[in-house]
């Protein structure tokens, strides 16, 4: 019986008096106590036997931190929520990659840091499990946007002249390419700058060499650096330059008759 109400009844084994009854109703959530009184054929009822557990059969967990829908600035950010006390919580990507755990403390706010960093739109789900195995889950999208704003590099521009393996008699040359609109672009040879541009709203470049390249191979690498300050990875060609007609010595200018 719990509180007078009966919750089964049967009858013990005439040999070894073993007994077992199953509830006829669900038993209700939380600490119970239940007593036991046996009556024999004679109608002899005998002293009472109790015993208090709990039931549990669920259990609940929620999100409140990042808010479903907001934007924030912060790669690893808290994320915070209410659950069972002594349950495990599991949150993890859209990917099903662990981001952080942690455990429900006895107020029953919760709170783990993102142990990897998160960018553009996530979605994480929490997964509580209490101490009786009971789980549930909570599922929360937000956006992340770092106050530095893009943080994605750009890809490395592309070098269309001179091409590769090409020979020019120019020794300030015009070098030119595709971009990225706006970024910058960094043309070198090894660490000497040669010129620099910026990339159209088209995705053109161009610029000319403000250094004079000598006869011989030339090995140039470009670079380009979008508006958030993202560099890109380098680009590369090599080419020759060759003495123009009447210009022995290289130098670019004319040689004197």
């Amino acid at each position: 019986e719990d509180e007078g109400i009966e919750v089964c009844t049967t009858e013990a084994d005439p040999v070894t008096g073993d007994w077992a009854c199953t509830p006829e109703a669900d038993l209700p959530e939380g600490e119970n106590t239940y007593t036991a009184t046996a009556t024999d054929e004679a109608g002899n009822e005998s002293e009472e036997d109790s015993v208090t557990f709990t039931v549990d059969t669920t259990t609940a967990v929620a999100i409140s931190t990042p808010a479903d829908g907001t934007t924030i600035e912060e790669i690893t950010p808290a994320i915070t929520g209410t659950g069972e006390a002594g349950a495990t919580i599991v949150v993890t990507d859209a990917d099903d990659n662990e981001v952080c755990t942690t455990t429900v403390p006895s107020g029953g706010t919760w709170t783990c840091t993102a142990t990897v960093p998160l960018d553009g739109e996530v979605t994480l789900t929490a997964t509580a499990t209490d101490e009786a195995g009971n789980t549930d889950t909570a599922t929360t999208t937000f956006t992340i946007e770092p106050s530095g704003g893009d943080t994605e590099p750009p890809a490395a521009p592309v070098i269309t002249a001179p091409s590769q393996g090409s020979t020019v008699q120019d020794t300030t040359p015009q070098i030119s390419g595709t971009g990225e609109p706006g970024a910058t672009v960094v043309v070198s040879e090894g660490s000497t700058q040669l010129c620099t541009t910026v990339v159209g709203p088209g995705g053109q470049w161009s610029c000319s060499s403000t250094v004079v390249l000598p006869p011989g191979p030339h090995t140039i690498t470009a670079v380009q650096t979008d508006t958030s300050g993202n560099s890109s990875p380098a680009s590369s060609v090599t080419f020759t330059v060759v003495a123009a007609p009447g210009d022995a010595d290289g130098d670019g200018l004319p040689d004197q008759q």
